[in-house]
């Protein structure tokens, strides 16, 4: 048994007894949250599917807590001698011969 629904602007499976991780949303831990704008249901038999929405289903979720991602640090790296003939030679200059 699963849902296919749509939550601040983005799609997410949800399956009975499943934990899934949402966007920060405005909801604290331990309340229950409901997401009216399910896009496809399936009860292991038979698949629903809305146009664009399924009339009268809804999911229910229960919010386990809020937290954050780890933060990401990217790095780029050229080498001095090929920075230095970049920034001091136009393109169109590097290509006469």
């Amino acid at each position: 048994m699963y849902a296919i629904f749509r939550a601040l602007g983005k799609q997410f499976r949800a399956e009975k007894g499943k934990t899934i991780r949402l966007p920060l949303m405005d909801a604290e831990a331990g309340s229950k949250v409901t997401f009216d704008e399910v896009l496809l249901s399936s009860d292991g038999e038979t698949i629903r599917a809305g146009t664009p929405l399924v009339s009268g289903a809804k999911v229910v979720a229960e919010v386990v807590g809020v937290g954050k991602e780890p933060k990401i640090y990217v790095f780029k790296w050229l080498q001095p001698q090929r920075a230095d003939q970049q920034s001091q030679v136009p393109r169109h200059q590097a290509l006469r011969r």
